[in-house]
């Protein structure tokens, strides 16, 4: 499979990125929940749904527990493929929280 390569842009994860072949297992499968809840990265899908499990590993990720929020809604703006990987970016769709 290839690698997915996840991006954001905007809102509380600006500037985040996750990969599906990282070692962090929790960073893989968000990479691969990211990409799936947006049918594979199709433009204009939005992404916005993380379990409570999910936010607590997210937070411990890449975030201190109080820069994070579970409101976030994303939208699907790029989607580029080759052979060996999948860039997927996400900007923010929240008008309240766009950089």
């Amino acid at each position: 499979m290839k690698d997915i390569h996840i991006e954001f842009a905007g809102g509380l994860w600006d500037g985040e990125h996750f990969h599906g072949d990282s070692y962090d297992a929790d960073e893989a499968r968000l990479a691969k929940k990211c990409y799936w809840a947006t049918k594979a990265g199709t433009v204009g899908e939005h992404f916005s749904g993380l379990s409570a499990k999910e936010m607590h590993q997210l937070r411990r990720q890449i975030h201190p527990a109080d820069q994070i929020d579970t409101h976030h809604d994303y939208v699907v703006t790029i989607h580029v493929e080759n052979d060996r990987e999948i860039l997927v970016r996400l900007e923010c769709a929240d008008e309240d929280l766009r950089a």
